[in-house]
């Protein structure tokens, strides 16, 4: 299976493209900037967007089966989330 995982260097995605690389998933990490790669496991690819942009977004979400979110807000600002997601 072809997954992306936004928010690939922080705690949670992490973990959760180490174990889909270790299920034999090919998996792309997207990361923010390029100083997060540093972060993610040697095998993975990776790529750099901003999520916010709906047409990055769509750059890349195309050709994977599975899109996981393991992004959160800044702390105290929750509500980013859900008002961010509304407009992509």
């Amino acid at each position: 299976m072809k997954i992306a995982i936004l928010g690939a260097a922080g705690d949670v995605g992490t973990r959760l493209m180490s174990e889909a690389l270790a299920r034999g998933h090919h998996v792309t990490g997207v990361v923010g900037a390029e100083n997060q790669r540093n972060k993610l496991p040697a095998e993975a690819s990776y790529c750099v967007a901003d999520i916010s942009d709906p047409h990055q977004l769509a750059q890349v979400v195309e050709g994977k089966d599975l899109l996981i979110s393991a992004v959160r807000p800044p702390e105290g600002q929750e509500a980013l989330l859900v008002t961010n997601g509304c407009d992509i």
